[in-house]
This record gives C-alpha cells, sequence and structure tokens, in this order.
C-alpha cells in the first residue's frame, strides 16, 4: 500500500484503517493532534473508568468495590473524590 499526501504529513485517517480507539476516543478520523495523548490523562481517565466499573459491579458497595479494586476503603473513597464521583462515604 502506498499513501500520499500534500502536506507530507500521514495522519491516521490517511492510512485508510477502521476505527482506532485510544483511551475512548476515536482517532482514526481526525488528525494525531486532535487528541491529547498525554500519559498522565490517559492514566486518570483509564482509573476513572475502573472505579466507576467497580462501583457499577458492586452496586454502589464501597466495601465490595475497594475489594473488588484490592485496595481499602479509604483509598477508593479518596481516588472516587479526586475523579469528581459522587459516592457516599
Amino acid at each position: 500500500m502506498m499513501v500520499v499526501v500534500e502536506d507530507g504529513q500521514v495522519v491516521i485517517g490517511d492510512l485508510g484503517i477502521g476505527r482506532i480507539e485510544v483511551g475512548g476516543v476515536d482517532i482514526a478520523g481526525g488528525e494525531a493532534e486532535e487528541v491529547a495523548l498525554d500519559l498522565r490523562a490517559a492514566r486518570s481517565r483509564a482509573e476513572r473508568e475502573v472505579l466507576q466499573l467497580a462501583l457499577t459491579q458492586s452496586g454502589g458497595n464501597l466495601s465490595s468495590a475497594a475489594k473488588l479494586l484490592g485496595i481499602s476503603r479509604p483509598t477508593l473513597y479518596n481516588l472516587a473524590k479526586e475523579h469528581g464521583l459522587a459516592i457516599e462515604p
């Protein structure tokens, strides 16, 4: 396969491949610089998603969610607060 571009910059959309997802964001249709590929931001998004999943699977029970995550209940509470997740202590 050969890709020819006018401005000398190849972006994911030029490659003709389907959906590519990074941190829950589809980047295949646009230029790479449109997506923040900051490692701290990606870790934060992943952490938030896992926290939400654990809280959902535990029916909102903090002790059960903490156990699923392998962390203490106070740590779960602090992480949820850090990520702006509304939970009852």
